[in-house]
């Protein structure tokens, strides 16, 4: 998106993501003044944790920190492929199968089930 001396780039990538805005010959950096979010998501105490927060807290609470679940969108919770990589996930216990076959997540912090679709939106 273009608006006079403004410009507006976003990429929504799988282990990262990047809106890089470029005003006046400088791209402006994220809130914590990077330029790229890692694409983790994290609920603890009934706060969402998003991006580097969540990627600091992966070691203590692996079960808690979902990651590349892009890669989990649209694709069957019985298919052999899913269910190999599935296994190498650190949140596994947590991905359950839908009505429809799909996946969900079950997000024990906030009480509430969501959708892979839905927990990837929130990655900013």
């Amino acid at each position: 998106m273009t608006t006079g001396s403004l410009q507006i780039e976003i990429d929504l990538s799988t282990t990262t993501s990047c809106v890089a805005i470029y005003r006046n010959g400088k791209v402006i950096q994220n809130d914590i003044s990077q330029y790229l979010t890692p694409s983790f998501v994290s609920y603890a105490k009934g706060k969402e944790l998003i991006g580097e927060e969540t990627k600091e807290k992966l070691i203590k609470y692996p079960e808690c920190a979902f990651y590349d679940v892009k890669k989990l969108i649209g694709r069957r919770y019985k298919d052999k492929s899913l269910q190999d990589y599935i296994k190498l996930l650190s949140y596994k216990s947590r991905i359950k199968e839908r009505i429809t076959g799909r996946c969900i997540m079950d997000i024990k912090e906030i009480n509430k089930i969501n959708t892979i679709e839905k927990i990837s939106s929130r990655i900013k």
